[in-house]
């Protein structure tokens, strides 16, 4: 019981930090040095959690908790375009937006490549963790103990 939560916290974690790494995507940078020098050092925390989530639970759904990390990290950044999108439609916010933050977070097409990319690896663990335990895409997982009496 004490492993399962404290790998649900270094999954969460792991996720924070890769949120921060894609939303640093989405930011200007004056060089790509700079960001990514500013994107190895979340990076670095960001996989070392990860790697002790997967200690939490002996090494054995590597795949998988690593495409539900990534596909939830996706999830958010998407849900957070969303709400900016939406923020910048109303005149009346953009009005109490200062134009040097929208032009701070302006680089799209390097952000929306890496929320991509970071979708794409997601989703391809997930299939390759669920493959390796046998389970075909859209059944329910097989529980982890068999039930008394069967």
């Amino acid at each position: 019981m004490a492993a399962r939560i404290f790998r649900t916290i270094f999954y969460a974690a792991a996720g924070f930090f890769l949120y921060i790494v894609a939303l640093i995507q989405f930011f200007v940078a004056p060089g790509v040095g700079l960001r990514l020098e500013v994107t190895g050092i979340f990076i670095v925390p960001a996989v070392v959690a990860l790697f002790v989530g997967f200690a939490c639970d002996d090494f054995r759904h590597k795949a998988r908790d690593t495409g539900i990390v990534l596909l939830s990290v996706a999830a958010f950044m998407a849900l957070l375009i969303l709400t900016w999108v939406c923020t910048l439609s109303s005149p009346e916010l953009r009005k109490m937006v200062p134009p040097e933050t929208t032009a701070m977070f302006s680089d799209y097409l390097n952000g929306f490549a890496f929320l991509v990319a970071l979708a794409v690896c997601g989703l391809a663990a997930l299939l390759a963790g669920r493959k390796k335990t046998g389970q075909e895409p859209g059944q329910p997982a097989a529980p982890n103990e068999p039930r008394a009496g069967t």
